[in-house]
């Protein structure tokens, strides 16, 4: 019960200073001087300036012995581990700088809503290397697709991407795409009526224009 405590007040203090780094970040780049590559630079060096007295300590807690030998074993044994752990690293820096580019011509509201969609690709991915060939290994790889909970998934994933159509559809004043469904369409529609400034009554009209042209 205590660690379980534990682990949730640090994934609370970690959301919150989440939220405070975006923010932070969010005020950065809106200096029109600073490119968003020198605060990806800035983020990096300060992540390696700190996991180097992070690193021997994780390595002295006994705790962590386990998982660091089954680290060890996967690299040494899977010879595709290192491929894998490079293609990690490249994605990590193209979602970064790309989030960042999103923040500084766009907003961080903007850039959320498009990182509720990340789960999504993740997932794809993993079907396809499960039924790519990843089931064929020992341990399988990949994800596989079960029912119900993998109908669940994806009924959430089109709900999301179905609200970040919304969302960005309100915040531009332009037709819905193609592929948005007429549901979401209607949808829209009558959040334009209800967000439109109602005309005003037709004496009051009549009555402005005979003070204007009396004055």
């Amino acid at each position: 019960a205590a660690d379980q405590a534990l682990g949730l007040l640090l994934s609370c203090l970690a959301g919150l200073l989440g939220a405070a780094r975006n923010l932070v970040e969010a005020a950065l780049l809106g200096d029109a001087s600073l490119p968003p590559s020198a605060l990806l630079l800035a983020e990096s060096a300060l992540s390696s300036a700190v996991c180097v007295p992070l690193t021997p300590l994780m390595l002295l807690n006994p705790r962590n012995s386990a998982a660091l030998d089954t680290l060890t074993a996967v690299f040494v044994d899977q010879s595709w581990a290192p491929c894998t752990f490079a293609l990690y690293l490249i994605c990590a820096y193209g979602k970064d700088a790309g989030k960042f580019w999103l923040i500084k011509h766009s907003s961080l509201l903007r850039q959320k809503l498009l990182a509720l969609t990340f789960p999504f690709g993740t997932w794809l991915f993993g079907i396809s290397v499960y039924y790519g060939g990843g089931w064929r290994l020992l341990p399988p790889q990949g994800v596989e697709v079960e029912v119900p909970s993998s109908l669940v998934q994806l009924l959430g994933f089109v709900i999301i991407l179905l609200s970040n159509v919304a969302y960005i559809q309100l915040k531009a004043p332009t037709a819905a795409p193609a592929f948005c469904p007429r549901l979401v369409k209607e949808v829209l529609r009558l959040a334009r009526l209800c967000a439109a400034p109602s005309p005003a009554p037709k004496e009051v009209l009549v009555a402005s224009r005979l003070e204007s042209a009396s004055g």
